[in-house]
């Protein structure tokens, strides 16, 4: 099987992104700076994306030409360190979430039908240690797509898939946001498994993110929409959307969601006009990031600086093979004059 075809494949576990090697930050009306992106993750031999990053670390997932998988962490100024590797034989770890000093590994491995199986387990930065999680997160079910913040743990609960490709045990698909420490568990959303694509975003203090989509799982998913969640007040909004495909949102503590947006009002096709938008817990929105023809952006990851400042951690994708890496753009500081002036 050669490499485009894998990574069309692997895309159950999570659309391709894009970028470009420059972006336009959109600061407000008539305000525009040039922002440039910088390879975080940048070799050309193999798969780097799913990025997660906290004060002093950066976790990762790579996908060689081998069609193996693994997880890494990386402190500032330090050496990679394997968290996903196989143990025991025939597992692998194809997503990695961090946040202070715990992790979360997504890992993947196999039913003895040969269908794919995967489960969550933690992973403590500072010991090495990896334990699984509390009694409930896994189950028969597929445990996905992880995002850790504070107590809070979000991923999706995926219907198993058999030999045939379709789902079997659940026929529907979930994201779920559970409590670490006092175990609660919450259902976010639920959805057919079946003509339908549902995938957990970033959870971040007190909110989180989610996206999904209809039709079919290669190459005619449409209707793709960016959900916010308040973990406080437990209610859940649709991010504004002028009639495109959104998806890929990251978020920051203080509820601001940053969702690609590209396609037409159909279907979703890479590389396709993408942009990145940022939208305001009041539901205003403008364009950061205005991406370059032939790429994609997705799995955004809200990283917040000391100064108040984000910086926006993405796979950048070629559409032509869906070769992913990993690159960041730091968005200015915006004052709240300029916030307010901002369109719905």
């Amino acid at each position: 099987m050669g490499a485009t075809e894998r990574r069309r494949r692997q895309r159950r576990f999570g659309r391709p992104a894009l970028l470009a090697a420059t972006l336009v930050a959109t600061l407000g009306a008539g305000q525009t700076s040039a922002t440039t992106i910088e390879p975080v993750l940048n070799d050309r031999e193999i798969d780097e994306f799913g990025a997660a990053v906290t004060d002093g670390s950066l976790a990762w997932t790579e996908y060689d030409d081998r069609g193996e998988l693994r997880a890494y962490v990386m402190p500032d100024g330090g050496e990679p360190l394997m968290i996903g590797r196989p143990d025991p034989p025939g597992t692998f770890s194809p997503g990695v979430s961090i946040w202070g000093a715990t992790g979360v590994i997504w890992v993947v491995g196999w039913d003895r039908d040969g269908s794919p199986s995967s489960d969550l387990r933690m992973f403590d930065a500072l010991t090495g240690e990896r334990s699984a999680p509390p009694e409930g997160v896994n189950t028969r079910a597929d445990e996905e797509e992880p995002s850790i913040s504070g107590d809070w743990l979000v991923f999706t609960r995926r219907a198993p898939w058999g030999r045939g490709g379709g789902p079997k045990d659940r026929p529907q698909d979930r994201v779920i946001l559970f409590n670490l420490a006092t175990l609660e568990e919450r259902v976010l959303v639920k959805i057919p498994a079946e003509g339908h694509w549902l995938a957990s975003g970033q959870v971040n203090g007190d909110w989180a993110t989610w996206e999904s989509c209809d039709g079919d799982p290669v190459d005619s998913w449409g209707n793709c929409q960016v959900y916010r969640y308040r973990i406080q007040t437990s209610e859940t909004e649709i991010l504004p959307n002028p009639g495109l495909q959104q998806y890929g949102a990251g978020i920051a503590s203080d509820g601001t969601a940053y969702a690609v947006r590209s396609g037409g009002s159909d279907t979703y096709a890479c590389g396709d006009g993408a942009v990145i938008v940022r939208v305001l817990p009041d539901g205003t929105s403008d364009v950061v990031a205005s991406l370059a023809g032939g790429k994609d952006a997705n799995n955004v990851f809200a990283f917040e600086e000391a100064d108040g400042s984000t910086v926006l951690y993405f796979d950048r994708v070629r559409c032509s093979d869906y070769a992913r890496n990993v690159y960041r753009v730091a968005l200015p500081l915006v004052q709240a004059s300029t916030a307010e002036g901002r369109a719905r």
